[in-house]
């Protein structure tokens, strides 16, 4: 249980901002919240709360590390907007849907072209692994706010599979 005290904590200091996020739990599920204060005083300080929970569970969820020098930056690294894949951006520009969407046929006709050389390997086995390979990074990538949806992406992947299927 986490008893949220709103009142006088509008500013909250650097050593605040970082005692709130590393007072947080592993998942947010395991919150019981209990807000004291005024609405104005909740509504001004439940969106700092918010940020600092989304980096703890995008921390607990990618073992990302990272040290920031002021509160100002710890707020406009949570309030990026590419959080898909900001807090582990070894993807580049391979990450990209639209370059996906380009590269996935030729990665496809590729692979056939391999493992037609080598009947012994199972082509549709190891496509069908790395299509769901590739579903697994998106789930691992996504966004884990509030509106975290691991299925948001996966029906893109599986239309990559029908697709670069007509190939085999």
């Amino acid at each position: 249980t986490l008893y949220l005290d709103f009142v006088g904590c509008e500013n909250l200091t650097d050593v605040g901002m970082k005692a709130l996020a590393e007072s947080l739990p592993e998942t947010l599920a395991e919150l019981e919240l209990h807000f004291v204060g005024s609405f104005e005083q909740q509504a001004a300080v439940f969106a700092v709360f918010a940020r600092a929970a989304w980096l703890k569970v995008t921390y607990a969820g990618t073992r990302v590390n990272r040290n920031f020098a002021s509160r100002a930056e710890l707020r406009a690294f949570a309030d990026r907007t590419d959080r898909a894949n900001h807090a582990t951006d070894w993807t580049g520009w391979a990450g990209k849907p639209y370059l996906t969407v380009l590269l996935w046929p030729l990665v496809s006709w590729y692979m056939k072209k391999y493992f037609q050389l080598r009947p012994h390997l199972s082509w549709w086995n190891i496509h069908c692994f790395l299509v769901w390979l590739f579903c697994l990074r998106d789930i691992v990538l996504n966004d884990y706010g509030s509106d975290f949806n691991p299925l948001r992406r996966i029906d893109v992947d599986v239309i990559f599979l029908f697709c670069s299927s007509i190939y085999s």
